[in-house]
């Protein structure tokens, strides 16, 4: 049963990296494109700076650029991919280390295969604004350097010392996206008051630092030109268009459903993944377990252990904090949030077992992994068909439009994403009836066409039909 599990799991990888290979670039990538193409590398940065986000002219900023400038589509989407794998790679790594659970390498990598899955689907609504968009890929790299961040950190805090090195990634870290970086931030910052309520004052110095890097990081990925134009941009969208005086309480009422949006949208799923991977755990790690009594666990008046106990819900809670003033929604502020809500309940459900040393029959479960990891499979070559015949039919636009680049009017089939028929991880924006759209401009600008509008939209049953040699789905 073991073989039957890894080579599911393994087939499992193959067929979500095999994704990667037949997306497509979104209206938004073709206009950074044609900024990228047309503007001096810097100077596209200093504009961005001046006009959208400082997080343009950071570290992380100019180093995200220049491997989108100069990598590109569509090997950039194949690169984030794999950040997204090893970011399951190093969640199990850290729950290992945290829970102290001595997992065979082999045991890893089921689990991060299994993890692989759970997160991909638990994030389906959010996956094509960032996972599979080259523009905004960069949240998911955010993810993953901040959880190797991490894996140092705890590595290198038992000894209460940090090599220069370890400083330097620091702040390189710390300029990513705010909404990991506030995470991180708190995460430091509760150990900093665990150290000091503990009297542990000879090791704060060194967090104190990380505090003062971190801080100085989120602040100059957050104050810009820029940043008060968009701001201002979007709170006049928020009321149509109106340069209006925001009053305090859109400011509240947006707070409260921020937040329930947040967990709405896709919490629920993190939830019964977090559930789903202890199961696994469990099954895989092949020990007999007894569960903690819940007084014992829970009812801990002890100030040190609260914190101890919910920093990671913490670094969920104010991971957000940065977007509500915006007063608008998108799925991809949600990022850091959902992957410290994980952890954070993936922690207290493990607070809850204890492993024991003697073995026993785990034929039973193992069937319910080995059907997981199977029904794993099916989802992922489901989506892999549904973006093969979208990624078909964006490579005939572009060729259409291509020809007749330079001239001043063209109609184009259009997919209808808001019918049902096409699976989540496929969905995004599509051009409108409206030639001053957004995404019509974006691509007239990029092939110097000035109109481009619809002719009609297509359902999935529809596009199945004008796709030749799509017998590799079914």
């Amino acid at each position: 049963m073991k073989k039957a599990l890894y080579f599911f799991a393994s087939l499992s990888v193959v067929l979500f990296l095999a994704i990667s290979f037949v997306r497509w670039q979104f209206h938004d990538d073709l206009s950074f494109q044609n900024q990228l193409n047309t503007i001096p590398f810097f100077e596209f940065l200093y504009d961005k700076y001046m006009n959208w986000d400082a997080r343009f002219l950071t570290p992380f900023g100019i180093a995200w650029f220049f491997i989108y400038k100069f990598i590109g589509y569509p090997y950039l989407l194949v690169l984030i991919s794999v950040s997204f794998l090893l970011i399951s790679w190093y969640i199990v790594k850290l729950l290992a280390k945290q829970t102290n659970l001595n997992l065979e390498l082999g045991q890893k990598l089921l689990l991060t295969a299994l993890l692989n899955f759970l997160l991909w689907f638990s994030l389906q609504s959010l996956l094509p604004y960032t996972l599979y968009w080259t523009t905004a890929s960069g949240y998911i790299v955010n993810v993953l350097i901040a959880l190797i961040w991490i894996d140092f950190y705890l590595k290198q805090r038992v000894n209460g010392k940090y090599s220069v090195a370890f400083y330097l990634y620091t702040f390189f870290v710390s300029t990513s996206s705010q909404n990991i970086t506030l995470g991180i931030w708190t995460i430091i910052f509760v150990d900093f008051l665990i150290l000091f309520l503990s009297k542990e004052k000879s090791k704060n110095k060194q967090q104190f630092l990380l505090l003062v890097l971190f801080s100085i990081g989120i602040v100059f990925a957050t104050i810009s030109p820029g940043s008060f134009v968009q701001l201002k941009k979007m709170q006049q969208f928020s009321y149509g268009g109106k340069a209006v005086e925001v009053p305090l309480s859109a400011y509240v009422d947006h707070f409260i459903h921020f937040y329930l949006d947040a967990f709405t949208s896709n919490g629920f799923y993190i939830i019964a993944s977090a559930l789903l991977f202890c199961f696994f755990t469990v099954v895989i790690y092949q020990k007999l377990i007894a569960f903690n009594s819940f007084k014992t666990i829970v009812f801990k008046f002890k100030f040190v252990e609260l914190l101890k106990n919910t920093k990671w819900y913490l670094a969920a809670f104010f991971s957000l904090m940065v977007y509500w003033p915006t007063l608008l929604y998108s799925d991809r502020y949600y990022v850091g949030f959902y992957f410290f809500l994980f952890i954070a309940l993936s922690f207290t459900l493990f607070k809850f077992i204890s492993f024991k040393q003697d073995a026993s029959n785990y034929s039973v479960l193992y069937f319910f992994v080995i059907a997981f990891s199977i029904t794993s499979c099916f989802v992922f070559y489901q989506s892999f068909c549904d973006s093969y015949l979208v990624h078909q039919f964006m490579k005939k636009r572009h060729a259409l439009l291509e020809a007749n680049r330079g001239k001043s009017k063209i109609h184009l089939d259009a997919l209808d994403f808001n019918s049902s028929s096409f699976s989540k991880t496929t969905q995004s924006t599509e051009i409108a009836k409206s030639a001053a759209r957004f995404e019509n401009k974006s691509l007239s600008g990029y092939y110097k066409i000035d109109t481009v509008i619809p002719a009609k939209f297509l359902t999935k049953q529809e596009l199945k039909k004008q796709i030749e040699n799509c017998a590799i789905c079914f």
